[in-house]
């Protein structure tokens, strides 16, 4: 009697340390990290896809909440760092998932389409805004 073949899991599609920097410099560094994180999460890094949520999207969202809500006085120094920020964990996360991907793509893995997050986070700055303006004229 034979055996059956294992099945073969799905293939596995990564975003590209090119692309994550280009969404961290672009639609925050929040939108980097999660990236970041999916890209561990589907390597099966459970524990590097927590510490770049923990190391770089909590620091991203606080600091992103910190600036809607200053004083206009201290508002130019929170731009300023969040300018900085956003540089740091670009690159950082450029440098990390270069090597991820590259060894990724030479063991015959797939590159996950970067328009896919650029769009989902469009539409989410829409209905955010949208949410805004609806408010206002209530």
């Amino acid at each position: 009697m034979e055996e059956a073949p294992a099945a073969s899991p799905a293939p596995v599609r990564l975003y590209s340390g090119e692309a994550i920097a280009a969404h961290t410099l672009v639609l925050t560094p929040l939108t980097g990290s999660i990236l970041a994180a999916i890209n561990h999460r589907r390597l099966g890094h459970r524990a590097a896809s927590r510490r770049a949520i923990l190391f770089f999207g909590v620091p991203s969202a606080l600091l992103l909440v910190a600036q809607v809500f200053t004083s206009d006085g201290v508002s130019p120094l929170l731009h300023l760092a969040g300018f900085a920020w956003s540089i740091a964990v670009a690159r950082q996360l450029l440098l990390e998932h270069q090597v991820l991907f590259a060894k990724h793509v030479a063991a015959g893995g797939q590159k996950a389409p970067w328009y896919v997050p650029t769009l989902l986070a469009f539409a989410v700055i829409v209905l955010g805004l949208l949410a805004v303006f609806a408010s206002e004229l209530l």
